[in-house]
């Protein structure tokens, strides 16, 4: 197995989750967007913060602990780290989720089965671990892609309002007959 100070070289001290928005303006689109009714964020982002200062605690852990009977015991520790993660932000979408978790059963039973070295095996982990952060960042991106464009096709409809005091009740005056009828 690696020593302490190779393994803080493979597994940076902030993780694959700093790249992830985290602003207070992000936090205020979201809110505009659930009031204006955009479909759901893939995950709450407001739970992010607190996930990752969870999640980089359970990576400290998983680097300081010396009892680890097999090869793959770095892994399945830093993976649950992930998996408690993913969880702690409400990931709605639970399919990068699952596909890492497959991908480790493959990785960790190579590793104990002495298939491939030890080194080979963290190699594979830290690619199963960043195609599923990107994965979620991805459907983060997505969904910023989507609200941008609802918010800018609603922008875009002409207003309206038909000056008789309805305001924004529209043509129809919220009751689905016109304002001839009245």
């Amino acid at each position: 197995m690696t020593n302490r100070r190779e393994r803080a070289t493979m597994f940076p001290p902030d993780g694959p989750c700093s790249a992830m928005p985290m602003t207070k303006l992000c936090l205020a689109i979201l809110s505009v967007a659930a009031l204006c009714g955009f479909g759901p964020a893939p995950f709450d982002v407001a739970a992010v913060p607190k996930a990752k200062a969870a999640w980089t605690d359970a990576n400290n852990t998983c680097f300081t602990r010396t009892d680890y009977s097999t090869a793959s015991g770095i892994i399945i520790c830093l993976a649950g780290a992930d998996h408690d993660f993913a969880l702690a932000i409400h990931l709605a979408d639970q399919r990068p989720l699952e596909a890492y978790s497959a991908q480790l059963k493959i990785v960790t039973a190579d590793a104990d089965s002495g298939k491939q070295m030890p080194s080979e095996a963290v190699r594979r982990f830290r690619d199963a671990q960043s195609r599923f952060f990107k994965a979620i960042a991805s459907q983060y991106n997505s969904y910023q892609t989507d609200m941008a464009e609802d918010y800018a096709n609603q922008s875009n409809q002409p207003d309206r309002t038909t000056g008789m005091g309805m305001g924004g009740m529209g043509m129809n005056n919220g009751m689905g007959m016109g304002m001839g009828g009245m």
